[in-house]
């Protein structure tokens, strides 16, 4: 469930900055 949420997580950030939304998680 982690790694669904992760991934809707850096697809939303990678359309604000895909290094940003990485470097979040």
């Amino acid at each position: 469930m982690q790694l669904a949420a992760t991934k809707i997580i850096t697809r939303k950030t990678t359309r604000h900055g895909g290094a940003a939304g990485m470097r979040a998680i």
